[in-house]
This record gives structure tokens, sequence and C-alpha cells, in this order.
């Protein structure tokens, strides 16, 4: 009985929309662009930060880092740890190895007496890092059979100081293991287009030809990569238990406590020279001098949010307060017919509740539209925004999460809202309300 009172209020709401739905038109479309701007926004900013994100893993090798070794972060055991981390670590968590040669600028690269420093170069097993390039956004060239010819890959601001192209033969000029100045040819193989700390100075070279490149030894690293399935960030929990694997395998005396601070193990490895001393160093502490645009992103997107909640919520209720001092008569109407003040409510939050779900579902597909015009554009063009750019382009990350907050948001705001307007308006008298002309 209860359910068939209450399909017959939610038919009644439901036809009155439809037969005034221009009386309504306005709080449809004002909640279809609250939504529509809500969500595409936070879609494009997880993109952003997933893309960011996407080219740390690449810069700084991995969800999460193995690094240390006796006074030094040099690795020359590099089979003996990778088999050792393989025992114990679960077998979707991919174990790299890689080299990060010197984070200074006594590298230079000669083209016809053009000269250009380089930060760093970074030397990956290609066969095996092959993924990580897919949200390069390559000028020329690829990141395929880099190892051949002693090629490298190199950023856009490179390639353009040394006025060179995909092919080019060009000197390498750097302190090699010995400390001893060297030189050798390499062969540009790829120019991507990146201007971000993580790739205007970088240049990116096949692991084996840059122990040869430096002279060092054969079983030589500097860091051991540990990469999750992409798009599974490791949660603290993960990340806990991957530290107490270590701490069994290696003996706690030989594993730094887990720290977001890079500098108290560089601080602690320095002093252990007599033994060897390990870290495991999740990719957010290389991030930490990123983490205030990263905020400030979060903070201005979720403000953004919020305040279209806020419209939403007061645009709603204000509006529908007028709609239904206009109604005066209809409510007397439903009084006359022996309806329960329950009853009248119900039918007025069920018209409530009908512009809300039309708007979101509205909202949503307009969102879907947002996002596929904003992801078609080219951004690569903006001076260091290719940090957060795939290809040039802005990603867009989806989130079911995001998308149940804001509606319950909104949902129950203006339900609160618009409930103290309806109950105010429906205690009056029938008569008086049977002889309003409205």
């Amino acid at each position: 009985m209860l359910k068939l009172k209450l399909a017959n209020e939610v038919r009644i709401a439901s036809r009155t929309i439809i037969h005034n739905f221009s009386r309504y038109l306005a709080l449809v479309l004002l909640t279809l662009f609250s939504f529509a701007i809500a969500l595409s926004s936070l879609a494009i900013m997880n993109g952003m930060l997933y893309s960011m994100r996407e080219k740390a893993r690449v810069y700084y090798g991995g969800d999460l880092q193995f690094i240390g070794g006796n006074g030094s972060l040099n690795i020359y055991n590099s089979e003996e740890l990778t088999s050792r981390l393989e025992k114990i670590l679960a077998s979707h968590i991919s174990i790299r190895s890689r080299i990060d040669y010197g984070a200074d600028y006594d590298k230079i690269l000669f083209f016809e007496g053009n000269s250009v420093p380089i930060r760093i170069i970074k030397g990956l097993d290609f066969a095996v890092n092959h993924d990580l390039f897919q949200y390069f956004n390559f000028l020329s060239g690829s990141f395929y059979e880099v190892e051949k010819d002693n090629g490298i890959l190199i950023s856009s601001a490179i390639a353009e100081k040394l006025q060179v192209k995909v092919g080019d033969s060009l000197t390498l000029y750097l302190d090699n293991f010995q400390r001893k100045i060297d030189t050798t040819q390499v062969v540009i193989k790829g120019i991507f287009l990146d201007t971000s700390l993580f790739g205007m100075y970088s240049v990116y070279m096949d692991l084996e030809n840059l122990r040869n490149t430096i002279n060092a030894p054969k079983d030589y690293i500097n860091r051991i990569g540990l990469y999750f399935p992409k798009g599974k960030e490791p949660s603290r929990f993960e990340i806990e238990n991957i530290q107490k694997l270590l701490e069994n395998e290696f003996g706690i005396e030989h594993i730094h406590p887990l720290s977001n601070d890079k500098d108290d193990f560089y601080a602690a490895m320095y002093k252990t020279k007599s033994r060897p001393y390990y870290a495991l160093i999740p990719l957010d502490a290389n991030l930490k001098d990123l983490r205030q645009i990263i905020e400030a992103m979060k903070i201005i997107i979720y403000g953004l949010s919020a305040l279209l909640i806020i419209i939403v919520m007061i645009g709603i209720s204000s509006t529908y307060r007028v709609i239904i001092a206009k109604r005066v008569r209809e409510i007397g109407i439903y009084v006359s017919q022996g309806f329960s003040d329950r009853r009248i409510a119900l039918i007025f939050l069920s018209e409530v509740i009908f512009i809300i779900i039309t708007g979101f579902l509205a909202g949503i597909l307009s969102a879907f539209a947002i996002i596929y015009f904003v992801s078609s554009l080219d951004f690569s063009s903006i001076p260091a925004f290719d940090l957060f750019l795939s290809n040039g382009s802005l990603l867009s990350r989806y989130s079911f999460i995001h998308t149940l907050v804001i509606f319950s948001s909104v949902f129950v705001t203006t339900l609160v809202s618009v409930l103290f307007t309806i109950r105010k308006a429906i205690q009056i008298d029938p008569a008086k309300a049977l002889s309003n002309p409205e």
C-alpha cells in the first residue's frame, strides 16, 4: 500500500513537470551546467596529475625506488639484488635496473660548434621499459632500436639549441666512472617534446651502452625501480608491507626506515661505509618539490566543485521557493482531496529529485563532451606545460568516487534545503489556498 501511494505521488510529480517543463527548465540547465563543469574539471585534473606521475615514473624509475650501497649510491651486484627482490616481491611488481648518471652539468653534447650541457643521462633497458615511453610526445624518431649505434633520446629543447635532427651523430663529453674526462659518439634516435623539469635537459640511453660509455663495471647500477601495473598506484599499506619484506630479507640494520624525505636516507647512508645500506623511496618522496603545485591544483578544483554544489543547492532551493509560492491553489486542492502534509511534501520532493537526476545524467553526458573536446586540443605550444600532457594533449581520468561524492552532496544538501520551504508552504489554510487565484 505504501509503495502504491508513493508511486502515485511520483506519477503526479512527473506529470506536473512534463506539462510545465518550461517552469523547471532553468533549474535543469543550472544543475546540468554545474555537474558538467565539476565532473569535467575533476576528470581533467586527474588526467593531468596522472600524466605528471607517468613522466615521473620514467624520470625517477618506478612507483618505488630501491637505492643504496656502501656509503654511496652505487650498486655493484645488481643481478644478486634483483634476484633477491624477485624472490620476496609479488609477481605483479616489475623489477627494473637502471643508471641515473650525474645530477650536475659536467656532461656536454657537441654538434658542429654548438654545445648544450646535460643535467643527467638515464640508462634503461628499453626492451623491458618500452611501456614507459607511450606518454612521450615524439616530434621525430622513436624509442625503438635505441640500443643500436649508441643511440640516445633527447628533448626538443636540446635539439633546437644544437640544430640537430634524428640520425645526426653528436659528441658526448663527460667525466667517466673513474672521474676522467672522456668523449664518445652518440646518434640521435628520437626527439621528444618536453620542456618540463623531467625532460628538458635529460638524455635517455640504453643501459648497457651507458655502462660502456662511462666505463662502469658490468654489473653496475645505481637504482632499482619497482613498477606496479599501470594505473594502480601502490597504497601506503602495500608500501609498508614491502618495507617489512625488505627488512626481513636484508636485515633491519641494512634497510633505512620508511620515509618520504630522501635527505634523511642520504645522511644515514654516508655514515655506513662499513656495510650495505638501502632504502625504499616512494615516488612521492621524489615529488616533494611539486607538492605545492599538486596541492594548489587540488584546492582550486575541489573548491570549484564545492562552489558549484553550493550554487546548485541555492539555485534550486530559491527558485523552487518561488515556484511553490505560485502553486498555493494547487496545494489547497491537494488538501481538499484529503492529501496529508506528508503526501504533498513527497510530491514536491519527487519533483526536486527528478530535476536533480535529470540534470545529473545530462551533466555526465555534457562532461564527456567537454572532456572529448579538450582532449582533442594540442597544448604542446604552452611553455612548461608538457609536465601535464600526454602526446601534447590533456588526458582525462574519470572517477566514479568523485561522481558519487558530487551527486550525493548536491542531492542531500538540496533536498534538506528544499524540505524547509515545502514544509512551510503546505502549512496553510485550505480555504485561503483555494481562494488564491494562482
